[in-house]
């Protein structure tokens, strides 16, 4: 049974005196600490071989003892053809040294050069010196009688005989060997007990923490595995092509210097430089002129910036989670408490430190100090800029968060918080009034910015459209409203919804609520709205929002109202109930649950109904060609998987499917970013899809914008889920009947080149081709003695 912890005793000086008490404890234990760390992290490399020897059927004693042979004797050739190879080089030393003193020598300046002149003035000034000694010894010496000079007194020991050498020999190796006995004999247990020791380590956690334990340790060891093999294969081939270019540019021992820079880059920071010192001074030393040299500088200047900037960002993949300061100071650390040893394991253990920073809640500042995680949110960060008066780092740091995340997740994650925060500050009193308007006016100021760099890059013909109707008169009208609650935050966000809402092709505009009330929109305006926006912050903006949304009430009884309490958390229904069920229709807490929710309520300028996918006339055909390739209500394909993953990112889409046409259904072979709702259902009625209407036409369709086209702009399941572009190329079979599309959808309008669409059809030519020559393979299987059974076991 495990004992109980009281959390809620533990203080921070105690954790402190546990801290110090584990720093010392491994110091002064570092003869059994040393062998343990370096076995553990061999026993986190064999791992995975040892696993897959016992997915051979091998017995786990017979694996584990054939890993660590296989191990040890690759580090003992290693290390048996670094030590012939440096014997070798201390024989040949000699040869070099006449062009060490010729390439020496050719730095002295003669005829009365600098070099010589500073080497004169530095005799001269000794000789100055040594005179002026001896004139005062002889001053202090003529009152009296001379004073004998001393005997000279020289010590000679004795040569050591021969069992003293072979004493000192035998010492000198005793601690390196033993302490590779030690991690030997650790690396067998650790791997033939790996599950004992886990469970004890659990049970030591206590049964409570179960979770939370196997999930440290299974984090640390995938991390410790994942660095140690990465960084073995970068090493390898930096070492490889290293050792292949010395020896093609005449540097002697060339493997000596490859296997050296293999186990020194394992060093962090340090390691590189230490591996170029040696074969850069051999070069030097060898050739008579200076190509060698060169050469060589130039050799590792390209495997540096190889590896560097291609091999490590590929191999690595996700990060180790040490930020870069704390490499160096871990990397101190380590050589201050373990010597030379603690410099090698210096970065995987401080990735142990920062898991158990991760998962033990009194140690979280390891992660805090170590980690590469950013300990603030993007909000606080931003904000935390705004405060030091620092625009061009705020700037600075959106356009990193752009990057990687969209305009909508840059309002939602960080504008919306800062000005959040702001609000909180100043309604306590710790924000004055400058820091409140530099704040304001910069956040607008990078908004508009931003906002301008978007547009720019989105630009279409939709700016065309928006001209041509100004120049002919004809006044674009807003039809959604975006209504500031109270103050200049208010503004500022139901600024960035209309921007977000004009971006998906719905006119809209930012409107005080004076304005609505006092009745100071056009009459044309006021009946182009559908849809009012009302954009309030906390601390108070329930009351704030509520207020308002009964004033616009009282004049729209009609029109659809949306409440944005932006940034809070609106879990307790009494919350929506305090604002008032009978004033909002909507409630949400983001811009971009804002944006879904207006694009849903607004409603296209056209009346039309929908028009359902045609029936081709060879349907029956098609059908039947469907049923022979048996692709219906099968288990997912990673061949279908892949491709639309790989349209999605191609043609930078956020939907893409791969659909069959059945008789009464489209059903969804493969999907990506289609709502969760949705793919679990698998299929929608057939005279609700798009690849019905691909299917019929038997060709490309592409259609930029769904909803100004009267087939689709009043589809129920496009107007919920926002969708607003798409394209399709039909599945053909060999006899050229369409059994389904391969689709790519967007939630805004854009503009298809003739080149992507016949990229969209060359992908759904290939992926049929695929399908059509598996069938084929199966058929011929089955067809086979014993063929049914081998396809099923496939």
């Amino acid at each position: 049974m495990a004992l109980p912890v009281d959390r809620r005793n533990t203080s921070p000086a105690t954790v402190l005196v546990a801290f110090v008490g584990a720093i010392a404890l491994l110091y002064f234990a570092r003869d059994i600490a040393i062998p343990l760390a370096l076995a553990l992290l061999l026993s986190f490399i064999l791992s995975p071989l040892v696993m897959r020897l016992r997915r051979w059927k091998i017995p786990r004693i017979a694996a584990v003892i054939a890993a660590v042979a296989v191990s040890f004797a690759v580090i003992g050739a290693i290390g048996a053809l670094v030590g012939e190879q440096l014997v070798k080089l201390a024989g040949e030393i000699p040869q070099y040294q006449h062009n060490l003193k010729q390439k020496i020598g050719s730095f002295r300046v003669t005829d009365g050069g600098v070099i010589d002149q500073i080497g004169n003035m530095v005799d001269e000034l000794q000789n100055d010196l040594a005179a002026q000694a001896e004139t005062a010894a002889q001053n202090a010496g003529s009152g009296g009688a001379a004073k004998p000079k001393p005997i000279p007194v020289e010590v000679y020991e004795p040569a050591p005989t021969s069992f003293e050498v072979l004493g000192d020999t035998l010492g000198a190796l005793a601690g390196p060997i033993g302490t590779a006995g030690l991690v030997i004999v650790f690396v067998i247990f650790m791997l033939l007990q790996r599950e004992d020791m886990r469970e004890r380590l659990l049970r030591l956690a206590g049964t409570g923490q179960l979770h939370i334990t196997t999930e440290a340790l299974d984090d640390a060891g995938q991390r410790v595995s994942r660095y140690l093999v990465a960084q073995l294969l970068i090493n390898t081939c930096y070492g490889v092509p290293l050792t292949l270019g010395l020896y093609l540019i005449g540097v002697p021992h060339a493997v000596l210097w490859g296997c050296l820079a293999i186990v020194l880059r394992f060093i962090p920071y340090l390691g590189p430089a230490l591996a170029m010192v040696l074969p850069l001074a051999l070069a030097f030393a060898v050739d008579s002129g200076w190509s060698m040299l060169f050469w060589t500088i130039g050799l590792f200047a390209v495997l540096e910036l190889t590896t560097n900037n291609v091999l490590e960002p590929w191999l690595y993949g996700s990060s180790t989670g040490i930020s870069t300061m704390a490499i160096v100071v871990a990397a101190v650390f380590w050589t201050w408490l373990w010597g030379p040893v603690g410099l090698f394991m210096a970065t995987p253990l401080t990735v142990c430190l920062i898991v158990l920073g991760r998962h033990v809640p009194h140690l979280q500042f390891l992660d805090v100090l170590l980690g590469d995680q950013p300990v603030l949110p993007p909000g606080e960060r931003f904000y935390q800029r705004m405060l030091a008066l620092d625009s061009e780092g705020a700037e600075d740091y959106a356009e990193q968060f752009l990057e990687e995340k969209s305009l909508e997740a840059l309002f939602d994650e960080m504008i919306v918080p800062a000005l959040s925060l702001a609000e909180q500050s100043r309604q306590r009193g710790t924000l004055d009034d400058k820091q409140e308007r530099y704040l304001k006016k910069n956040t607008r100021e990078l908004i508009e910015d931003l906002i301008g760099k978007a547009v720019e890059q989105e630009a279409d013909d939709d700016e065309d459209e928006v001209a041509e109707a100004a120049e002919a008169g004809r006044p674009v009208l807003a039809s959604v409203l975006c209504v500031p609650a109270d103050d200049e935050a208010d503004e500022i966000i139901a600024r960035m919804l209309s921007h977000l809402l004009e971006r998906r092709e719905i006119p809209a505009r930012v409107v005080s609520v004076d304005a609505i009330v006092d009745k100071k929109l056009d009459p044309a305006e006021r009946k182009a709205v559908e849809v009012l926006c009302v954009s309030a912050l906390p601390p108070n903006a329930l009351l704030r929002a509520r207020a308002v949304t009964k004033r616009l009430r009282s004049r729209f009884w009609k029109k659809k109202i949306i409440v944005g309490l932006w940034h809070v958390d609106l879990e307790d229904e009494r919350l929506r109930k305090r604002l008032g069920v009978l004033t909002a229709d909507h409630v949400v807490t983001s811009l971009a649950e804002a944006a879904n929710q207006v694009t849903v309520l607004w409603r296209p300028a056209i009346g039309d109904t929908m028009e359902p996918a045609p029936i081709p006339d060879n349907d029956d055909i098609r059908l039947a060609a469907l049923e022979r390739l048996s692709l219906l209500d099968t288990e997912p394909d990673d061949a279908f998987d892949a491709l639309t993953s790989e349209l999605a990112g191609k043609y930078e889409m956020p939907i893409a499917t791969v659909v069959l046409i059945d008789k009464h259904r489209e059903v969804w072979k493969s999907v990506v970013g289609v709502p969760q709702e949705l793919a679990a259902a698998g299929e929608i009625p057939r005279s609700l899809s798009l690849g019905g209407h691909v299917v019929a036409a038997n060709d490309v369709l592409v259609v930029e914008d769904l909803w100004k086209d009267h087939r689709f702009a009043n589809n129920p399941l496009l107007r919920i889920n926002g969708i607003r572009f798409f394209a399709g190329a039909p599945l053909q079979t060999a006899e050229g009947a369409a059994i389904g599309a391969l689709c790519i959808l967007d939630n805004k309008p854009r503009r298809f080149a003739d080149r992507d669409a016949a990229g969209l059809r060359a992908s759904a030519v290939a992926l049929m081709k695929h399908v059509e020559t598996r069938h084929a393979r199966q058929a011929a299987q089955s067809e086979t003695p014993g063929g049914s059974a081998k396809t099923l076991t496939s």
